[in-house]
């Protein structure tokens, strides 16, 4: 298993095509210690990028792998406030 690997997610992350970023997402978690998941080209989300994020650290929990998201979107940041999920997820 490798250490660490960031990924740097797509500019668009919505509903057509959290599923295919998910399985993406989970399999980097599987081949590593770390992952940290990098939004800086990351100009348009929706909900289910909040969905994505709460499903890869559940993920990461389960297989005890580190998970970290930098670079998140302001509207992301706000959304996950409002749902008061923004603590458990640690956002940067």
């Amino acid at each position: 298993m490798e250490t660490e690997f960031v990924f740097p997610l797509a500019e668009r992350i919505d509903f057509s095509n959290v599923v295919s970023l998910r399985r993406e997402g989970e399999r980097h978690l599987l081949q590593h210690a770390r992952v940290t998941f990098d939004f800086s080209a990351v100009t348009v989300c929706d909900s289910s990028a909040l969905a994505l994020l709460v499903a890869w650290k559940r993920f990461a929990h389960h297989h005890q792998v580190g998970i970290h998201f930098i670079n998140v979107t302001p509207s992301l940041k706000m959304l996950a406030s409002v749902c008061n999920v923004q603590g458990i997820l640690a956002l940067v």
